[in-house]
Order: C-alpha cells, then sequence, then structure tokens
C-alpha cells in the first residue's frame, strides 16, 4: 500500500474543452467516462493524464523539472533563523522520537512560521501556465493549446481543480485557463490550512544536504561561518520540504499515471517496426534528402516507450518514488485477469536486439514455444497490456488510465 491516507475525490471541473461545454467529474480510485463517441471522453482522459504528468514528482524529468529545490524568496531577505530552529526540532522530534506513532497519524504538520515559508513557495505556481501548456500539447500530440478550445468559445477553455481537505472546509483551488493569447495556471492555497507531510518516511528520503543542515540546525549549531553557503543550505532545504509537500495541494495529481490507448493493439503487434523505423531515421540523419517525421501523441509515444522498456527494466517501475512493495502473487490483479479472463500467460521476453517481443501461452498449450501475440485473439491482444502494465509498470497508488 502506498504512504497517502484516504482523501476526498479530487473535484474536477471543464468549460469549453475541445468538444465538452461544461462538465464537472469527481476522479474516484476507479472513474468510469461511458457516453457516445465524440462527446468528450478521451479528452478528459488525456487532460487528466497530462495534469498527472505535470504535477507528479515521480515522473518531472529534463525540461518538466521546473519545481525547484533551491527556492528564491522575495528580494534579498533572508530565512528567518527562529523558523530554521523550529523546523529542525520539528524534524528531530518526527523523526527520533515519534517515529513510530507518525505513520499512525498517517501525517505530519509542519509547525509555523516555517509552514509559511512552504506556502510562500507554492505561489510560483501562478507563474507556470506555459509548462502546463506544454504537456498538455504533448499529450495531444498538438502544437498550440489554443486547439483544445471549444469552438464558438469567445472566454477560452478553463479547467478547475478542487482539493477537499477531510479536517478543513476551505479547498486548494487549482484554475487552469486556456486563452486565445495564453495560457495562465492560479493556485489557491487557504492560509488557514497547515502544511502536511503524508509520509512516514519523508525525513529520511531528504538529500544529504538537506539532512546534513537539519542535523546541524537541530544540534543548535548557529549560523555564524560561511553564512552565505549555510543560507543557501537553508533554501534548499526548504525546497525539498515544500517539494515533498506537493501531496498536501495537489492532492491524487502527485501519483504517477500511465496511459493504454485506445490502439494499443496495433502498437503491441508493430512496435518494434515503429522503433527501428525511428532509430534508422536519428542515425541516418544528414545522408540524404529531409523527409518528415510523423509525429505521435504524448499518450501514444510513452505507451511505446514502456513497451520498450519493459526489455530491459522489468519488474521496476522507473517512474516510482517509493520502494516497490512486495506482490503477493495469490491475490495480484494481472494473475487474475490471466486465470479468469485470458485462460493462459502473457509475457514480455527479452531479446538479443534489446527490444522485447510479446508472447501469449494458453491453458493446456502443449506445442514448443509460445504463441506469438499478434496470433492470439483480439481479446487477449486488447487486454495483453494491462497485464503487462500491472506486471511491470503500475505501482500501489499510480493511476491507470485505459481508453
Amino acid at each position: 500500500m502506498n504512504d497517502f491516507p484516504s482523501e476526498n475525490p479530487l473535484q474536477f471541473e471543464v468549460t469549453n474543452f475541445g468538444p465538452v461545454a461544461k462538465a464537472e467529474i469527481e476522479l474516484r480510485p476507479l472513474t468510469v467516462f461511458v457516453g457516445p463517441s465524440n462527446t468528450g471522453k478521451s479528452y478528459l482522459a488525456i487532460l487528466a493524464y497530462a495534469l498527472h504528468r505535470f504535477f507528479s514528482r515521480g515522473q518531472r524529468s529534463g525540461d518538466w523539472d521546473w519545481f525547484p529545490r533551491d527556492i528564491q524568496l522575495n528580494g534579498k531577505n533572508k530565512i528567518p533563523a527562529e523558523s530554521l530552529n523550529e523546523l529542525a526540532r520539528w524534524a528531530k522530534k518526527e523523526m527520533f522520537e515519534d517515529a513510530s506513532t507518525l505513520s499512525e497519524k498517517g501525517s505530519a504538520a509542519v509547525p509555523e512560521p516555517c509552514a509559511d515559508l512552504i506556502r510562500s513557495t507554492f505561489t510560483r505556481f501562478n507563474s507556470l501556465g506555459s509548462h502546463v501548456a506544454r504537456e498538455v500539447n504533448r499529450c495531444f500530440g498538438i502544437s498550440d493549446a489554443r486547439a483544445l478550445i471549444r469552438e464558438g468559445s469567445r472566454g477560452g477553455a478553463q479547467v478547475v481543480l478542487r482539493r477537499h481537505i477531510p479536517e478543513d472546509s476551505r479547498p486548494f483551488v487549482h484554475k487552469l485557463r486556456i486563452g486565445v493569447s495564453d495560457t495562465e495556471l492560479d493556485t489557491f492555497i487557504p492560509e488557514e490550512i497547515p502544511m502536511r507531510f503524508y509520509s512516514s518516511k519523508f525525513l529520511m528520503k531528504l538529500s544529504v544536504k538537506s539532512f546534513l543542515t537539519l542535523d546541524r540546525l537541530s544540534e543548535g549549531e548557529a549560523f555564524t561561518q560561511n553564512e552565505e553557503t549555510q543560507e543557501r543550505d537553508a533554501r534548499h532545504l526548504i525546497g525539498e520540504l515544500t517539494d515533498y509537500a506537493m501531496r498536501h495541494v495537489v492532492g491524487s495529481l502527485d501519483s504517477p499515471a500511465f496511459y493504454l490507448p485506445a490502439d494499443r493493439t496495433g502498437v503491441m503487434h508493430a512496435h518494434s517496426v515503429v522503433v527501428s523505423a525511428l532509430i534508422e531515421k536519428a542515425t541516418t540523419a544528414g545522408m540524404g534528402p529531409a523527409t518528415p517525421t510523423p509525429a505521435l501523441s504524448g499518450v501514444l509515444g510513452d505507451f511505446l516507450k514502456h513497451l520498450v522498456e519493459m526489455g530491459t527494466r522489468r519488474h521496476e517501475n522507473p517512474y516510482s518514488i517509493e520502494k516497490p512493495q512486495p506482490r503477493n502473487k495469490r491475490f495480484s490483479l494481472d494473475k487474475q485477469i490471466e486465470e479468469n479472463i485470458l485462460g493462459g500467460l502473457v509475457k514480455a521476453n527479452e531479446s538479443e536486439s534489446g527490444y522485447p517481443f510479446f508472447t501469449y501461452r494458453p491453458k493446456g498449450w502443449r506445442r514448443k514455444g509460445d504463441l506469438p501475440l499478434m496470433s492470439a485473439s483480439s481479446m487477449v491482444s486488447e487486454l495483453a497490456p494491462v497485464v503487462l502494465y500491472l506486471r511491470h509498470i503500475v505501482q500501489a497508488g499510480n493511476l491507470l488510465i485505459i481508453e
């Protein structure tokens, strides 16, 4: 199980987005979109995936690693020494004295005024509209987010996310507006709600720099020598703690997400050909006349990437921020699907080329070798990616979207 407690579902309101004029939904542990074609089901699913990809601490990387480790306060103001000392006393108490009770409580509130420093860092969200637009564009496979505005809309598209805290009345509110000129993100964080950490192990996951800073502070060492370096370390510490407080502010959006597109069967059958063609295209650059390369949508490109990684990272979730939990083979969902629905085993087999090839072995199969997946029935081909994701990629607490 994951370290996060049960929480109210994330409220999701969409206006003038693609074919959706207005929609209000709640994203629960199991959410099913049902309706006629061209009513916006895939639009909502891909949007949820893009927002997870943007906010998830376990999936941000490269250009998407927008959240700073070293915070920048307004002007040249220094972090108050009393805030750091209070933080150090709290961390030492939680880490060593109350470590056993923290897991039972499920969360720990950061003391004021240190929480104010963390809370102020989240105001950076309001300048990240273009970053959200880039991830949304990537997932939809478009170059301009304006293409997602419902035709005929004058005010652009808007997405409102409300994160309710069970013990508090006012919610966190994130508003994403896609306008005709730019994309804006506006985050509202109620000041009266305390900042919390939802993991009993988060303090032990701090970087060495932050851990040593906390340890030095908890021992009562004053900031006297090399003040500039110590101030920088303190800012890094607050930035890292802010990163771990992300779950409190964005809720389940902090969880890694994975998307199984509707055309996954064809990709499963042809993924090695597609990847080989892309590699050949990359390695022959400049050797002949340029030809345009079709672009994949982000959801399809991510799916293709995960298929390739199954050949080199088997039994490991490369996006998990937690240590993978041991599986109970008797009750694992992938095994239940194979036994009760597919009537056989689905395998990701390693090859000398590094690309995996996928096979199916029906119950009672006595021939030598397994059946190539492309030779199996359409039901097996459709459900095989679900089995493979559950077995090799998805961990407890992740979001899996099946189109």
